[in-house]
């Protein structure tokens, strides 16, 4: 089988998973269910989804430090219009711009492909998806002014991804009674601490950016990609 490449994916070895203690696979796990309809696995591999290249850096680097699996050995990102970040021999890739994008071991056959439940997660999924998703080029999240390649006091490395992620929606009421004007979104982890997921807390919303966000008064460069269907 095969896993499905959304946005900015982060996949992981499910083998990787049999050399750690119970507590780190626990934690593992909730990691990747930060976003429940973000979560897919197949037989061998196992993977979520980020809209922003700031939440994979985020993320990995929580993983890394709490299970001390370690990326392009256990996991890598992937980028569904560019594929993996990193060199990585044990991951197969097939997609690009316009393509609905796969991933699957390398040696396995991809057979069926195991889509995410909804492009858009939680509340938002109950919002209208007329159109299709985009790149913002530079941009590390919604929160990022300006574009991050082009300021060169920052050194951002590329592994989490390049460019934010945007899917446009139709206007209506999300999942929890908040009126939305039709436009461009970003879904970000928003006050999800990876440093702690998987303790016992309540959970955390994501955030969401729309067409009023300063950064769309500068017009940005973006790239459209057609809709997955």
């Amino acid at each position: 089988m095969a896993l499905e490449i959304l946005f900015l994916s982060l996949v992981l070895r499910k083998s990787s998973l049999d050399r750690l203690d119970p507590d780190a696979q626990d934690i593992a796990q909730a990691l990747f269910n930060w976003e429940p309809d973000w979560f897919r696995e197949d037989e061998h591999l196992l993977a979520t989804s980020f809209m922003a290249p700031a939440d994979v850096r985020a993320f990995g680097t929580a993983l890394e430090e709490r299970t001390a699996l370690t990326r392009k050995r256990d996991w890598t990102a992937v980028d569904m219009a560019t594929g993996p970040a990193d060199p990585c021999h044990w991951l197969e890739f097939r997609g690009g711009v316009g393509k609905l994008a796969g991933a699957w071991l390398e040696g396995t056959e991809p057979g069926e492909l195991v889509r995410v439940d909804s492009m858009v997660p939680g509340g938002l999924k109950d919002l209208p998806c007329p159109g299709g998703v985009m790149k913002l080029f530079g941009r590390d999240s919604h929160h990022d002014a300006e574009g991050h390649r082009e300021d060169f006091g920052r050194l951002i490395p590329d592994w989490g991804g390049k460019d934010l992620w945007l899917l446009e929606v139709g206007e209506g009421v999300d999942g929890n009674g908040v009126e939305r004007r039709a436009g461009f979104l970003s879904v970000e982890r928003g006050n999800h601490d990876f440093n702690t997921l998987g303790r016992k807390r309540r959970p955390q919303p994501i955030s969401s950016m729309g067409l009023d966000h300063p950064i769309f008064q500068e017009g940005p460069s973006v790239i459209g990609v057609r809709r997955l269907k």
